[in-house]
């Protein structure tokens, strides 16, 4: 998890928050936005960049590489009465192997990421080793079947990310069940969870879990 500001004299124009390849950006009216465009390009492995749809309009012009948009909400969790009340018995993926699965599911349901499993290993094990992020999965017969992430965390807030359920075990509730594992942990340790989607089926079942969205706007995709 990397952060950047930008300033222009005493001002802070524009806020810039990395989490693996995904990019998400805040900037003021007085930003200098071809700067910003020639700041983001220098940007190792950036898959994606979200922000207020205003700016990623202004910001697709000027920024080579753009392969598609998508609009996106994003959702919080302040109450977990509408989370599901399932034990499960999860893996919590930190060893070589046990994250070796996990990307292979993320791989094989063609999650945007890393392109190469060292990379996500180096990434998942820096975010671990600083509390920043942590990894669940539900693993049965060295098969994953489910798995849930976050991407980012602080003392409040806690971004949930990479929710994939293998294909072949669908529609069984078992992401609602992982995700309502995460976060009910989450919680317990004062952290409200964060999610930003795309699609109407996520949403569906982010604010089935009690998830209220909180706010929109739209994702570059690139490469």
């Amino acid at each position: 998890m990397l952060y950047f500001d930008l300033w222009l004299s005493d001002s802070l124009d524009v806020i810039i928050f990395r989490s693996y390849g995904s990019f998400y950006i805040k900037l003021t009216d007085t930003a200098d936005l071809d700067e910003v465009a020639l700041f983001l390009q220098f940007m190792p492995m950036i898959g994606s960049l979200t922000g207020s749809s205003d700016c990623m309009e202004a910001l697709a012009i000027r920024l080579p590489g753009v392969r598609g948009t998508a609009q996106t909400v994003t959702a919080i969790l302040e109450d977990p009465k509408e989370l599901r009340d399932i034990e499960l018995d999860v893996t919590r993926a930190s060893s070589i192997a046990d994250l070796r699965l996990v990307y292979s599911l993320l791989s094989q349901e063609n999650v945007r990421g890393f392109a190469k499993f060292d990379d996500y290993l180096f990434s998942r094990r820096a975010l671990m080793k600083c509390g920043l992020g942590r990894t669940l999965s539900l693993v049965h017969g060295g098969e994953v079947y489910a798995t849930a992430s976050t991407s980012a965390e602080t003392k409040e807030y806690a971004v949930v990310a990479d929710v994939v359920t293998n294909a072949k075990y669908r529609r069984q509730g078992l992401a609602a069940a992982l995700v309502s594992t995460l976060c009910r942990e989450l919680l317990d340790e004062g952290k409200k969870p964060l999610v930003t989607y795309t699609s109407a089926q996520a949403g569906r079942l982010y604010e089935s879990l009690g998830f209220i969205p909180a706010g929109t706007g739209t994702l570059l995709y690139f490469g």
